[in-house]
């Protein structure tokens, strides 16, 4: 039986590298305690379950300039979804930090510009960008 789940949020980035390059570093999620992590090099997308409630699903395409990052967040939750809104804001309200730090980590670590690209995903406050 496929997973009920409800569309959160989305949150888009850019980061400066060919596609190749940048999805080993996307799908390296580490384990943890309560987490399920599902990979997939063929899809260039990896889903992180966890809680009652969570499920991320992020997605690297090639776009002009390098590869488009894709995170969306639902409520998969089977029981209690009437709770979800309570217990979803602080992930919700901290996930674009979360995000960007992501994007600027794999940036970093191949030597590219990477940033958000959702407007106002990071408050309104400019992104970080490298310059070659």
């Amino acid at each position: 039986m496929p997973i009920r789940k409800k569309h959160l949020r989305t949150l888009h980035g850019l980061i400066e590298a060919p596609v190749d390059q940048v999805t080993p570093l996307v799908l390296d999620v580490p384990p943890a305690d309560g987490v399920t992590v599902e990979a997939s090099t063929r899809t260039r997308s990896v889903a992180v379950q966890g809680s009652w409630w969570y499920r991320s699903e992020t997605t690297v395409t090639p776009t002009p300039g390098g590869s488009m990052i894709t995170l969306k967040i639902y409520n998969v939750a089977q029981r209690s979804r009437w709770a979800v809104p309570l217990a979803s804001h602080p992930a919700l309200r901290d996930a674009p930090a979360a995000f960007i730090c992501r994007l600027e980590t794999i940036g970093a670590h191949l030597g590219v510009n990477a940033y958000p690209t959702t407007p106002a995903q990071n408050g309104g406050a400019a992104s970080t960008r490298r310059t070659a």
